[in-house]
């Protein structure tokens, strides 16, 4: 009787400990189980924050930085260039001018040899 108590006692170890590994394994998958989780979030934010910060270099920069330096050095240019044009047509209005006075005059007329 002696030796089928400890068979049987030696049993029921038996049993706690499967008992205690498999409630060891459910602690365990469900630690890996929320790591993986917590993993996949963070991948899923890092892209997001990613494609943000890719769409403020590609997009978002270059605007701002047309805006604030180069509009207004074109909008001098442009306007430096229609000075330009504007004093174009005058100079050809001028000499346009010129040459119909040119054209009127006749050197004969005040040169006349006698």
């Amino acid at each position: 009787m002696c030796a089928a108590l400890l068979r049987l006692g030696a049993r029921y170890n038996e049993i706690m400990d499967e008992d205690r590994m498999l409630e060891e394994t459910y602690r365990l998958s469900k630690e890996n189980n929320r790591m993986l989780h917590a993993m996949r979030r963070s991948a899923f934010i890092g892209g997001v924050v990613k494609l943000m910060v890719w769409i403020v270099l590609l997009v978002v920069l270059p605007l701002w930085l047309y805006s604030t330096y180069l509009a207004p050095v074109l909008e001098q240019m442009r306007e430096t260039m229609d000075q330009v044009q504007g004093a174009n047509a005058s100079v050809q209005a001028q000499f346009g001018a010129l040459q119909g006075l040119a054209d009127r005059f006749d050197p004969r007329e005040y040169f006349k040899q006698n």
